[in-house]
């Protein structure tokens, strides 16, 4: 009997058929489209996949109300991951709509048009391992006031290119349960405002930090130090200030330093030795000024330099064609 389907990119066009409900014994249906146009009108045949664990319906436009929807993916107890990318659902249940579904890790329900702000049950849903909310027109007060978090679990949480607003602090303190999970944080381009916490320093598991055109201010807390699995560090386009702090450089599995167009002082620090996984850093457009360090310049993997608009002498070092000029 048939448990896996993957028919995804496969050109089809038109309404998805409602006989797929007779693939009863279904583990996996991947019936996500990008480049053909797939909808579907009818869902009540998906509640007859209740042995279901993976659902990826990525780019369907699916016409049901969103309730319609919920209702019938809340009878799929066993779903592990449901991936609803784009498929123009325009609004988002205010209570918990899936109650039995209890094991559900991965859910994406990003570049949907929702308008509207988060509801709490998604941050009560303690199974989480990924949420995906990027770019789905979600506004307002992060749920960081409605108290800590459940998703002690989470790995990626992808919040990036909404209208958030809300203090960075208390978001971030309200994720503290998932400091020991939590590899990939992307914020980027909402309008958060305060200050990164010294907190940040706990979630010592993270790999990727994104948090460019945010609008959070001040220093970069000098515990940004503990994070020594980081590997790409992006805080473009904020109002932060202060010098560069010198723990950065203990982050020696750093590839990625994105540090433009924020009000940085004082001299470039002279920290780099140890960085040897560098291969692009960017410091453009910020008011650092003196000299460019000769750790920055032993770097053995670095492959983009950006200085533009500070106020940078002794550029002749870079390259070693130049070293003995």
């Amino acid at each position: 009997m048939l448990n896996y389907l993957d028919i995804s990119r496969a050109s089809f066009s038109g309404v998805v058929p409602t006989h797929l409900g007779n693939l009863s014994n279904l583990q996996y249906l991947d019936i996500s489209t990008q480049f053909s146009p797939l909808s579907v009108s009818d869902l009540s045949w998906l509640s007859s996949l209740s042995s279901l664990q993976y659902l990826n319906m990525n780019f369907i436009n699916i016409t049901n109300t969103p309730h319609e929807l919920f209702r019938v993916l809340n009878k799929l107890p066993s779903l592990l991951e449901l991936h609803l990318a784009s498929c123009s659902l325009a609004s988002l249940p205010p209570s918990s709509p899936l109650l039995n579904i209890t094991s559900l890790s991965v859910l994406d329900l990003s570049a949907n048009p929702f308008n509207s702000s988060i509801p709490s049950w998604l941050f009560n849903m303690s199974t989480l391992t990924n949420l995906n909310l990027y770019h789905s027109s979600i506004i307002g007060l992060v749920p960081s006031t409605l108290g800590r978090w459940k998703l002690c679990k989470l790995q990626v949480l992808q919040l990036s290119t909404n209208f958030l607003i809300g203090d960075i602090a208390e978001m971030i303190e309200a994720m503290s349960c998932s400091n020991r999970s939590l590899k990939f944080l992307y914020l980027s381009q909402n309008q958060l405002t305060g200050k990164l916490p010294n907190s940040l320093g706990k979630f010592n598991h993270l790999f990727g930090l994104d948090l460019s055109d945010s609008g959070i201010s001040g220093p970069i807390p000098t515990s940004i130090g503990n994070l020594s699995n980081l590997g790409s560090l992006n805080l473009e386009g904020n109002m932060m200030n202060g010098t560069i702090p010198e723990s950065i450089g203990q982050l020696t599995n750093l590839y990625s330093l994105n540090l433009l167009e924020n009000y940085w002082e004082g001299e470039i620090p002279e920290f780099w030795m140890g960085m040897k996984s560098l291969y692009t850093i960017d410091l453009s457009n910020n008011r650092l000024a003196g000299g460019i360090p000769t750790s920055i310049c032993s770097l053995p993997l670095l492959f983009i330099l950006e200085l533009r608009l500070c106020t940078i002498h002794d550029a002749y070092r870079i390259g070693p064609e130049r070293k003995n000029s």
